[in-house]
């Protein structure tokens, strides 16, 4: 894969599923709170300047060669310090769920605010890519705030793109069809985030800092959330099959009815988590055992 910046401006193109309109970067307080909720709907309170910009999605008809123009989030970069990570994730989703990367590029630094992504597939890979169910290309931006020693990213974005091969796209259904259908390009990924029915898909995360986030819903099939804070959180009916949670911290987290089909979470923390038909099918557990399910153990 090579990554080579250009100088052209972009704008947002997610490409081929269903959405709903993305919520504020962050929730008022107080008088003001209040006052938003009833004045004005969600949608008129996002910052639509906020976010990764994603344009010209392609991939070939023979699955070897992935395309996009990106514009990073121009107001984070800003921000002080050096601790900024910029990442983007190829993800094959079958039509069972289960995900298979097929590339990864994630850098500290950038040197312009736009790039050109290009990818190229191996053989192997480039057949997954065409018999996917779903081939989501998701991009996303971290940022760790200089005055703390925690290691966990602060603020993050996230858009994510929902690719169709010519080759077979009749045969293609979106995996969202069920859960996670928000657009949340323009959300900050922070604590306590209202994240609830996000397009999660695929999305690297990792180090993340989600305490108490409202991911109730949201689809994160295949997301790689390894080292992430979740402690507090709320994951009630999401979809996290085949998600890598290694070394997460989902203390209190609410799991009731989330879908950990397939999911690893070696040496993840899960003290006081509730885990009421949450399903475990072939997950893999803290201590290592793959737990053959459909029930989750209980200590």
């Amino acid at each position: 894969m090579s990554v080579v910046g250009v100088a052209a401006a972009v704008s947002l193109a997610v490409v081929g599923i269903p959405t709903l309109p993305a919520q504020a970067d962050q929730p008022t307080s107080g008088a003001q709170a209040q006052t938003a909720s009833t004045a004005a709907p969600v949608a008129a309170r996002v910052n639509k300047k906020r976010g990764i910009k994603v344009k010209d999605a392609k991939v070939s008809a023979n699955g070897r060669s992935v395309t996009a123009r990106v514009k990073w989030d121009a107001r984070l970069r800003k921000r002080d310090g050096k601790n900024h990570r910029f990442n983007m994730r190829l993800v094959a989703v079958k039509k069972n769920g289960k995900t298979r990367e097929l590339d990864r590029f994630s850098t500290k630094k950038l040197k312009a605010k736009h790039r050109s992504l290009a990818i190229e597939l191996g053989r192997k890979k480039a057949k997954r890519a065409r018999n996917a169910h779903d081939l989501v290309l998701s991009v996303s931006q971290q940022y760790d705030r200089p005055q703390d020693s925690d290691k966990l990213y602060e603020r993050n974005y996230v858009t994510t793109t929902h690719l169709r091969p010519k080759t077979n796209r009749t045969a293609r259904v979106s995996v969202q069809a069920a859960t996670g259908t928000r657009n949340c390009s323009k959300v900050a990924i922070v604590p306590d985030a209202n994240l609830s029915n996000c397009n999660l898909v695929g999305v690297y995360l990792n180090n993340a800092d989600l305490n108490n986030a409202d991911l109730s819903g949201a689809n994160l099939t295949g997301a790689d959330l390894t080292g992430a804070d979740l402690e507090g959180a709320d994951l009630t009916g999401a979809n996290l099959t085949g998600a890598i949670l290694s070394d997460a911290n989902l203390s209190d987290a609410n799991l009731t009815g989330a879908d950990l089909t397939g999911a690893v979470l070696s040496d993840a923390v899960l003290s006081d988590a509730t885990l009421v038909a949450t399903s475990c099918t072939q997950t893999t557990w803290p201590n290592g055992n793959i737990i053959v399910g459909p029930t989750c153990p209980t200590s």
